[in-house]
């Protein structure tokens, strides 16, 4: 079974859908509120350890708590692909909100959550490739 088919089979049910968006929602929260703590205790990035070189998320915690803040320009710069996370993420949260009235009636939905999360690896794939340019 692959993930897709195990996400559309665990987002069949209403209360699983529910639990994904709470969970969701609460993340965002966290880090809305308890980012200046980790500022104070971070967790290291273990490719950047070992490399040198951070990896293609790393920075992308700090640009969520700003855009989080409507701090839009200090979010790309911790960040460039922050912008498309947040349209992948809107185009989740757009087809899970939206299966809770019409229900498996978004003919669109795949294809737009596929394009978005596409659109999104192919960013921290051109980040990653930049930090790597940049230090040779």
């Amino acid at each position: 079974m692959t993930s897709a088919s195990y996400m559309e089979k665990f987002l069949s049910n209403r209360k699983d859908r529910i639990i994904l968006l709470c969970v969701m929602l609460s993340g965002s929260i966290g880090i809305f509120f308890f980012m200046p703590w980790f500022n104070h205790h971070p967790v290291p990035c273990i490719h950047r350890e070992i490399t040198g070189i951070g990896c293609p998320l790393c920075g992308m915690t700090h640009a969520l708590y700003e855009m989080l803040h409507f701090r839009f320009r200090a979010a790309f710069y911790y960040h460039p692909a922050i912008p498309f996370m947040v349209i992948w993420f809107g185009m989740e949260w757009l087809v899970l909100i939206k299966s809770f009235q019409c229900d498996r009636r978004l003919v669109w939905g795949r294809a737009m959550r596929k394009g978005s999360f596409i659109l999104f690896l192919a960013a921290l794939g051109v980040v990653y490739i930049f930090r790597i340019a940049h230090l040779i």
